[in-house]
């Protein structure tokens, strides 16, 4: 995520992963993870605006992939191939 420093970075461990279970796996446990540490802090339970606050942090890193990664693909797709779009204008 760029708001996260360079330095920040260095602290978190990145595994590759190389199945879709494996990768769906790691989301689960980080979120785990976090929601422990988020519960730690409230007497050891899981309140409703944790599990809201780690949604929330899914779906920004979500929005992210898909802008960092999906949106340049897209675009040189959509240069390749052209739009589908031939009854809307959008201005730009």
């Amino acid at each position: 995520m760029p708001y996260v420093s360079p330095t920040s970075r260095e602290g978190v461990p990145v595994p590759y992963v190389s199945e879709d279970g494996e990768l769906a796996y790691l989301i689960a446990k980080a979120a785990d993870g976090f929601l422990y540490v988020l519960a730690g802090r409230n007497s050891g339970q899981v309140r409703f605006e944790h599990i809201a606050r780690v949604l929330g942090i899914i779906e920004a890193a979500k929005m992210e992939v898909y802008r960092q990664v999906a949106v340049p693909y897209e675009d040189r797709k959509l240069a390749e191939h052209g739009t589908v779009f031939g009854n809307v204008e959008v201005e730009q």
